[in-house]
């Protein structure tokens, strides 16, 4: 590489990457020693040299700014620049709404308690992230960015439910972990383009006696409420509580029982047995694995399954497995699944709830009263008729039909 010489009376620390030929007398054309691309330096100024050296020659850059801390090059800030950047956004700028509702969305999305907007990290990340960005405090989101949030997704919602000519219902009542009881009501319909929409309507809390006079009050208060057509409901789908079934009827609303539900009674266990039945097909699968392991330590060998465990767990593991996957389809909410009980059914009955030869007696017993159970509440009049032919209907769905077909 040709040797450089320096800009005349300079000492800045840029010159040793960049310099001029010697035949250069009037040092006109300043040279990258390390591409030789010729770069402009009007007057002395280092600006583009800085930049050539940022865009083409990262490592020489970073090093020529340890080197020069004070020098000033085109991404250093002017006094003016380094002042807005220290200064906090007004509460009525583009820039600090955006930061705010997208806390405001955190906190209602993943269900996060009030105190994280004064909690120390939180409050160190986001002035990482943004250090003109002053966070309002926990009373504002609880009090004023919550609740709107909350009437700008309940006027989307509202305008979504214009669009349901006919729709269903599921309701349920239930208790946090606190004890607190709720009621909650979710919609399910079908919008123009034909796709099926669910929306939870509410989840009020709901301290009064749990009678079904209380309870049909408060659905029919709900439904009022969103100015919903009661003419236009279809059926109601709930557990099988007499206070909730009884409420439905003094409503006058056509009540389809829970299958999902059934099926949890039908056998006859806490709920999440489903995740009880996979801990057992995966200790049935490592059972080797597992008394190996215990049987190195005194202190555990006697928790080693018997023979007689491992009868009773293979029992209820091939009762119960053809049910797990059963669940899970039925429980969809982005596709209609009424249809499918029929022949669901139809293979418990013939296939997956038949007692086989082979069997233990127990796997035999376990399945004679599933789906004895399952029979049973399956012979419901008003269920019997939604499996077969889908929820009835108002007249005023018949009269769209009819409609529809005056008119071509």
């Amino acid at each position: 590489m040709e040797d450089f010489v320096p800009k005349r009376k300079s000492t800045s620390e840029i010159w040793k990457y960049f310099g001029y030929r010697k035949d250069d007398t009037e040092q006109k054309k300043a040279l990258c020693r390390q591409c030789l691309a010729v770069v402009a330096s009007t007057r002395g100024n280092t600006s583009n040299m800085f930049d050539h050296l940022k865009r083409h020659h990262k490592l020489l850059y970073d090093q020529c700014k340890q080197r020069t801390p004070g020098e000033t090059s085109s991404d250093q800030k002017t006094i003016t620049e380094t002042f807005a950047s220290l200064t906090p956004y007004d509460r009525k700028s583009k820039r600090h709404q955006q930061i705010t509702d997208a806390i405001t969305f955190h906190l209602a999305k993943d269900m996060a308690p009030m105190n994280t907007v004064v909690k120390t990290g939180f409050k160190k990340m986001i002035c990482t992230l943004d250090k003109r960005y002053e966070i309002p405090s926990r009373t504002y989101f609880s009090q004023v960015a919550i609740p709107e949030l909350y009437e700008k997704q309940r006027l989307q919602v509202a305008n979504e439910l214009l669009q349901a000519v006919h729709y269903a219902f599921t309701a349920d009542l239930w208790s946090s972990r606190t004890t607190a009881p709720y009621i909650g009501l979710t919609i399910h319909f079908i919008n123009d383009e034909f796709e099926l929409k669910s929306r939870c309507l509410q989840t009020a809390f709901f301290p009064d006696v749990h009678t079904s006079e209380n309870i049909a009050a408060a659905l029919k208060e709900a439904v009022a409420s969103w100015n919903l057509d009661e003419e236009h409901l279809v059926c109601i789908t709930s557990d099988n509580a007499a206070n909730i079934v009884r409420a439905a009827s003094l409503n006058k609303w056509t009540r389809l029982q829970c299958f999902g539900h059934r099926l949890h009674l039908a056998v006859e266990c806490q709920t999440r047995w489903g995740s009880r039945q996979m801990m057992i097909s995966r200790i049935l699968e490592q059972q080797r694995a597992l008394a190996q392991v215990l049987s190195k330590d005194k202190k555990t060998r006697h928790l080693i399954p018997t023979w007689q465990d491992i009868d009773v767990l293979e029992s209820v593991s091939k009762s119960l497995g053809p049910l797990l996957d059963f669940t899970d389809a039925l429980s969809g909410e982005d596709y209609i699944s009424i249809s499918c009980l029929k022949p669901v059914l139809h293979l418990f009955n013939t296939q997956l709830l038949q007692g086989q030869d082979e069997e233990t007696d127990l796997t035999k017993k376990l399945k004679k009263e599933m789906l004895d159970y399952t029979n049973e509440k399956c012979e419901d009049k008003a269920s019997r008729y939604c499996i077969l032919f889908g929820p009835p209907v108002q007249d005023g769905f018949h009269r769209c039909r009819q409609k529809a077909s005056s008119q071509g």
